[in-house]
């Protein structure tokens, strides 16, 4: 269940003895705290998690994340979204990464949408996430090839190596290009992506990609994912 269980006493003791020290007035005993609580992975520590995150202390933030990744449990997803939008860059990159991980309806939009956060390490990272996704599915997302159309370089950089990740197959591409070069070498380079027989690239408006995203987690059993429908909901 979402809240937790405990198998006796004792193992209930010491969660409790843990949790205590996360509101300690050392940051780094409520650091430890956190990573600890990750380390035990019980849910019930989700909710004591996310109300200790109010603190607004950065790095303890980002260690709850961190441990609320690893507990798994989909009602820390509230979480992860609002902190996807963080003034600190730390907080974001690790929001999206766990927004990755959880693999929920919905995270493939919120990923896309972060190629045009104005932080270039932010597009980078999700240019990186996306061709992680392409990958275990053998699809290039759209969006993907988009990017490239990123004002820097180096974001522009990610993106080929994300698609070199999604196809396993060396790119010949300048990222430094610019104007109609970087328009004519972007077309080319679909061209030559969709003659691959091993990965589809789909055509389709930014409508269609969006909802077809929202909707490719594939139906499942499994208590977790059932877990992650009802939570999105």
């Amino acid at each position: 269940e979402n809240e937790g269980s405990f198998e006796s006493d004792t193992e209930k003791d010491t969660f409790m003895k843990t949790a205590r020290r996360l509101i300690s007035d050392e940051p780094v005993v409520r650091v430890l705290a956190a990573m600890e609580l990750g380390r035990i992975g019980n849910r019930a520590a989700t909710s004591i998690l996310t109300e200790a995150e109010k603190l607004n202390d950065p790095d303890f933030t980002i260690e709850i994340i961190h441990s609320l990744t690893a507990i798994n449990n989909p009602s820390a997803l509230p979480l992860f979204r609002e902190k996807i939008a963080d003034s600190d860059i730390r907080i974001r990159l690790c929001s999206l990464f766990a927004l990755y991980e959880f693999d929920f309806k919905g995270s493939i939009p919120l990923i896309i949408d972060a190629l045009k956060y104005s932080h270039s390490h932010i597009r980078i990272a999700a240019a990186t996430l996306l061709g992680w996704k392409g990958a275990k599915e053998k699809e290039i997302p759209p969006a993907l090839i988009n990017a490239l159309e990123d004002s820097e370089g180096r974001v522009r950089m990610a993106v080929i190596d994300a698609l070199k990740t999604v196809t396993d197959k060396d790119i010949e591409f300048d990222v430094y290009a610019s104007g109609n070069a970087l328009s004519k070498s972007i077309e080319d380079l679909k061209k030559s992506l969709m003659g691959k027989s091993e990965v589809k690239v789909q055509r389709k408006s930014k409508a269609k990609v969006t909802r077809k995203f929202k909707g490719e987690i594939k139906e499942e059993k499994s208590k977790h994912k059932e877990e992650v429908e009802k939570a999105e909901k």
